[in-house]
């Protein structure tokens, strides 16, 4: 008798937390459909958009306390000004969850395929070869090795290696001149959210990868951009 109470009580028991464990589930799918919602608003024609939270912030964000993390991504992000679409990750820490949302710290990485990068920095006949961008001009023996660079939310490419008829010139011996021609013309303004700055950009196997961060981030912010120019 003991012990068939025992096993109702255990039964009990699991069945209670397998209740429970559902509504979190529930109610963590439903808080991360509304952050989705609120940056589909933000973002016109993004499209894939997908956040997740911690099991620890379901409490607080019911009770208008924040999210101490939110990840997540978004798989089409339009660009005034890009022909491409980026692809981008995200995390962020301390998000208020009031009608004035303030992030307290908020990494991106936007990751441009790279089929397009040529394109986009008019070097139509470049490659990307090892985490670099490689032109060869046929006949002449003479080829470019660039590498991305960033200043000023501006993204460029700069000579790490130039070619010419058998004679390799590298670093400082390549002309200032014809550094400052290349970056012109490869330069791309990041007209970006205010407090959003662009920290990093390299080649990666899947594309061009920029790396933004923000400080306490004002979320109503990011509806003003992204463009280029």
């Amino acid at each position: 008798m003991l012990r068939d109470n025992g096993r109702k009580i255990l039964v009990g028991v699991l069945t209670t937390l397998l209740v429970l464990s559902a509504a979190g589930v529930g109610v963590k799918n439903y808080i991360a459909s509304q952050v989705n919602s609120r940056i589909a608003r933000a973002i016109p024609g993004a499209t894939g958009i997908n956040s997740s939270i911690g099991w620890g912030d379901i409490a607080p964000a019911l009770t208008g306390h924040g999210l101490h993390t939110l990840s997540g991504s978004i798989k089409d992000t339009p660009v005034a000004g890009f022909s491409v679409h980026p692809e981008i990750s995200f995390t962020a820490t301390n998000v208020a969850t009031t009608s004035n949302s303030v992030i307290g710290s908020l990494d991106i990485a936007a990751t441009i395929p790279t089929k397009s990068i040529t394109g986009l920095v008019n070097f139509p006949n470049a490659q990307v070869v090892n985490h670099t961008l490689v032109i060869a001009i046929d006949g002449l023996n003479t080829s470019a090795v660039m590498v991305p660079a960033v200043s000023n939310n501006a993204i460029y490419f700069q000579l790490q290696s130039v070619k010419v008829l058998g004679a390799t010139l590298t670093g400082s011996s390549i002309p200032a001149a014809v550094q400052a021609q290349v970056k012109a013309k490869s330069s791309r303004q990041i007209k970006l959210p205010t407090g959003l700055k662009i920290q990093s950009a390299s080649l990666q196997s899947s594309g061009l990868l920029v790396k933004m961060h923000a400080d306490n981030f004002d979320f109503a912010n990011i509806g003003t951009s992204f463009q280029s120019s």
